[in-house]
């Protein structure tokens, strides 16, 4: 069974978002939790247009492009999303891979692109500043929740495993 017509509602209450599928069929409403930080969200409401089958996955760049987008606010173009990855995980990484997700970021409606003035330091290029948008602020949350149940209790494991072949995990 499809619905017509869908629409989610992601409100903010104490740092938890609730997202809430409702459809205009007879569907039962579903409700998704799940914990955004609170720099992501400006405003306590939000509606996004979703289908019913859940979104696709986020990748790992992916993700590392949505939390340079976040760290960089309005200084976030093309450099200094490069720059931030690559200081911050200490990857070398190639400016066209940063390009290239954010092009995947923003035709899948998870960031929105806007041009900025032109400046002589740029030879009167214009930069393309991006923004986080609801449905990539939701996708994030997701993947940094499934991360996180992932991760649970996997410290001790390592730590087993670390024991095991006599090293020493640097923490």
């Amino acid at each position: 069974m499809t619905a017509n017509h869908s629409e989610t509602a992601l409100e903010t209450a104490l740092g938890v978002a609730t997202l809430t599928l409702v459809t205009r069929t007879t569907f039962p409403i579903r409700t998704f939790s799940a914990i955004l930080p609170s720099n992501i969200l400006q405003c306590s409401r939000y509606i996004i247009p979703v289908e019913l089958d859940m979104p696709k996955a986020l990748g790992e760049f992916e993700i590392l492009i949505l939390f340079a987008i976040i760290r960089l606010k309005d200084e976030a173009y093309g450099a200094t999303i490069h720059r931030e990855i690559e200081e911050r995980t200490g990857r070398s990484i190639a400016i066209g891979a940063v390009y290239t997700g954010l092009a995947r970021l923003q035709r899948n409606s998870h960031v929105e692109a806007t041009v900025g003035n032109p400046t002589p330091q740029r030879g009167g290029r214009r930069k393309k500043y991006y923004r986080i948008q609801p449905a990539g602020a939701w996708a994030l949350s997701m993947s940094v929740q499934a991360y996180r149940q992932m991760t649970e209790g996997i410290e001790r494991e390592l730590d087993l495993v670390f024991s095991d072949v006599g090293t020493r995990r640097n923490t």
